[in-house]
C-alpha cells in the first residue's frame, strides 16, 4: 500500500521439475510350476531382456507486478523466463511477458448521474504469450536401438539387430501461444443484471510439424520442425439476471444466463509451396471440407443419359461405370448430377491444388460454430434447482 490510492503487489519464484523414467521387462518361457511363477524355475530357449526409460528436467522463472491506483485504473505485467532439456542448447530457452491494464469508467464523477442504473463499467485489455515444450515426444537427438529378431541365418541362434530413429531435426524449440484479448464488464441495475463481452485473437507461433516433402529414397519420413503458424480469432458474450426477494417470509433467489461464443482458425505458415488439398496450406480455414456440388437427382434415364453423354465424371462415379451388373453400369433416375463447374465436361479434381481444384470446392466446415449455452437455478427455503443446455449453432458432418 503506497498511500491511500496506490496499491503495488510484486511476486518473484521459481519452479523446478525433474523428471525420470525407467524401464526393465524380463520374459521367457518353459514356466515348471505355475503355482510359483520364477524365472529360475523356468526351462524354454525363447526368452529375452530389455530396458529403457527417458528422463526430461525443465526450470522456470517468474515475476509479476501489480499495480492499482484510485480503484480505477490497473495494471500488471508479468514474464516467464523456462528452459526445457527437450531442446537443443541453442534454443533451450524462451521468454514469454504477459501485460494487462483496465479501467473501471464507473468510477470516474462524471459517471455518477448513471449509477443509479448502471453500476458497474470496466474495459481491459491484455496480452500474454504462454510457451509449450511438450511439441514432441521424443529427444532432439537420434538414437539407436538393439534388439534380437524372431528367426535365425545359422540355424541354431537367433539374429541380434541395431536400427537408427528416424531424423530429427537439431532446431526444435518452444511452440509459443500469444493472446490479446479486449474484454467488457457491465453491471446493471444493482448489478443484478451482468454482461461480460470478449474479442480475442490467438496466434499459436512455431507450431511441430513435417517440414520438406523428401522423396521416398530418403529411406524415412521428414523431419519434423516449428514451422507452421496458426490464427485463431473469436467471441465471447455472456449475460446473466441474478436477484433475491421474500417469499411467504423465507428468501428466494434465482439466475439465469446465457452465453454465446465462436472462433475460426486459419493458417498464416505452412510448408505446402504447391498448396496441395492432401495437406494444410496457407489461408486454409482449420475443419474445412472440400467436396463437389450437386444439382440434385436426375429425375429420369434420358435426363441422365444425355449428362453422361457430355459429362465425363468418372471421377465420382465410377462405382456406377464399374458395376457388375452390365444392365446398370451407366446413369439412371435417381443417380445424383454433379456440376461442372470449371466448364470443361469433366468432373474431377484438377491437380489436386488449391490453384486447380477442378470441380472441388469448400463446400463446408466440420468444427461446431456459434456454441450457446443456457443456465438457471432457483433457492428457497431449502430447495434448489438447477438446470443447464448447451450446444452448437451450426457445424457440417
Amino acid at each position: 500500500k503506497l498511500g491511500s490510492d496506490h496499491d503495488l503487489n510484486v511476486v518473484a519464484g521459481w519452479n523446478l521439475e525433474d523428471y525420470d523414467y525407467r524401464t526393465q521387462k524380463t520374459y521367457r518361457q518353459g514356466n515348471l510350476y505355475p503355482s510359483k511363477p520364477s524365472f529360475t524355475l523356468m526351462d524354454g530357449e525363447d526368452y529375452s531382456t530389455t530396458s529403457g526409460g527417458y528422463t526430461w528436467g525443465l526450470v522456470g522463472f517468474f515475476g509479476r507486478v501489480n499495480y492499482a491506483y484510485a480503484g480505477r485504473y490497473l495494471a500488471e505485467v508479468s514474464a516467464r523466463y523456462d528452459g526445457s532439456s527437450e531442446f537443443p542448447s541453442s534454443s533451450l530457452w524462451g521468454f514469454f511477458p504477459s501485460a494487462s491494464a483496465g479501467w473501471r469508467i464507473s468510477e470516474e464523477k462524471f459517471w455518477e448521474p448513471m449509477r443509479n442504473w448502471w453500476d458497474n463499467a470496466k474495459v481491459r485489455f491484455s496480452y500474454g504469450s504462454l510457451g509449450n515444450q511438450q511439441v514432441s515426444n521424443y529427444y532432439y537427438i537420434e538414437t539407436i536401438s538393439t534388439g534380437q529378431l524372431g528367426y535365425t541365418f545359422n540355424g541354431t541362434e537367433k539374429a541380434n539387430y541395431a536400427s537408427a530413429s528416424n531424423p530429427i531435426s537439431d532446431g526444435l524449440t518452444w511452440e509459443t501461444v500469444v493472446t490479446y484479448n479486449l474484454g467488457f464488464d457491465l453491471g446493471f441495475l444493482k448489478n443484478r443484471l451482468n454482461v461480460t463481452a470478449d474479442l480475442y485473437i490467438r496466434d499459436t507461433k512455431d507450431m511441430l510439424t513435417t517440414s520438406l516433402t523428401l522423396p521416398d529414397v530418403f529411406g524415412a519420413p521428414s523431419p519434423k520442425e516449428n514451422c507452421a503458424d496458426l490464427r485463431t480469432k473469436g467471441y465471447e458474450i455472456t449475460v446473466s439476471w441474478r436477484d433475491r426477494h421474500m417469499v411467504a417470509g423465507k428468501p428466494f433467489s434465482y439466475g439465469i444466463s446465457a452465453s454465446l461464443g465462436d472462433y475460426k482458425s486459419k493458417i498464416t505458415k505452412y510448408k505446402n509451396d504447391d498448396m496441395l488439398l492432401t495437406d494444410h496450406y496457407v489461408g486454409e480455414t482449420l475443419g474445412e471440407l472440400w467436396g463437389y456440388r450437386t444439382d440434385g437427382l436426375f429425375k429420369t434415364d434420358e435426363e441422365a443419359a444425355r449428362y453422361q453423354a457430355q459429362i465425363n465424371d468418372k471421377a465420382v462415379n465410377n462405382r456406377v461405370y464399374t458395376s457388375s451388373d452390365a444392365s446398370a453400369a451407366h446413369l439412371m433416375a435417381g443417380d445424383v448430377r454433379f456440376r461442372d463447374l470449371d466448364g470443361n465436361n469433366i468432373i474431377n479434381n484438377g491437380d489436386g491444388t488449391v490453384k486447380n481444384p477442378g470441380d472441388m470446392r469448400v463446400i463446408g466446415n466440420s468444427l461446431p460454430r456459434y456454441t450457446y449455452s443456457i443456465r438457471g437455478d432457483l433457492n428457497w427455503n431449502g430447495f434448489d434447482f438447477a438446470v443447464f443446455f448447451q450446444g452448437v449453432g451450426k457445424i457440417d458432418w
